[in-house]
């Protein structure tokens, strides 16, 4: 189960191991990091929903995207926190 103290990173590697059937989240870490690069750029139906109707959606695009990058970079001494380069994260 879920644990609120584990980095987000792993909570969703858990969820993803969850779905298929297994709890070992270690290789799904991958996955839940390809996953959070195909969201780092909100869409306008997102930021609509979370600007409450004002015109000017202001800095949620940059806070949104501060937020993904912060949780695509937990967990990993490797990972230096920075996003896929926009190729990679284009393709599919």
């Amino acid at each position: 189960m879920p644990n609120s103290i584990d980095p987000m990173i792993v909570r969703m590697a858990r969820a993803i191991a969850a779905s298929q059937g297994t709890t070992d989240w270690k290789p799904y870490i991958t996955t839940a990091r390809a996953s959070l690069n195909a969201i780092r750029e909100p869409s306008d139906e997102m930021l609509e929903a979370a600007s409450g109707g004002m015109p000017d959606w202001g800095e949620l695009p940059k806070e949104w995207r501060a937020m993904i990058d912060f949780v695509i970079g937990e967990g990993d001494e490797t990972n230096d926190n920075k996003p896929l380069p926009r190729a990679a994260r284009d393709v599919g």
